[in-house]
């Protein structure tokens, strides 16, 4: 059985992001982590990946994965926070692509507009169903 662990998925989508151009074009790579890092050092905006659930199905090779895309802004307004993430809906929807060992097909299912998390920051929430299974490469 080839199980698609948490981990793996989250290290694969993130390489993945770190090469799209027109995420680039508005934050720097190093700031495209996942949502449980704990440093002290970063810059907004910044990319967030957090998994919200992970199914084995079928013949339990191929998993369901439910995927958030946070973007976080300090902005006076939401619109930055909004641009960036409609920037990675339209990237991620409907692509498919294989990255550390791990092949996925995305499809976007929710943009959740920005909503304050605190005084100085917003954060909205690109969210994903995706289909993902290992490979070798």
């Amino acid at each position: 059985m080839s199980f698609v662990d948490d981990e793996q998925f989250k290290t694969a989508l993130i390489s993945y992001l770190k090469e799209l151009d027109p995420l680039l074009e508005r934050i720097p790579a190093a700031e495209v982590r996942e949502t449980q890092w704990q440093g002290t050092t970063f810059t907004y905006p910044n990319v967030r990946v957090r998994v919200i659930d992970n199914r084995p199905f079928g013949s339990r090779c191929h998993h369901k994965i439910q995927v958030g895309i946070q973007v976080n802004s300090e902005e006076q307004s939401s619109k930055e926070a909004d641009e960036i993430s409609g920037i990675i809906g339209r990237a991620l929807s409907d692509c498919s692509f294989a990255r550390n060992g791990v092949y996925m097909i995305l499809q976007v299912t929710n943009l959740i507009p920005a909503l304050r998390v605190d005084v100085r920051t917003w954060r909205s929430e690109a969210l994903f169903t995706v289909i993902a299974s290992l490979v070798e490469e």
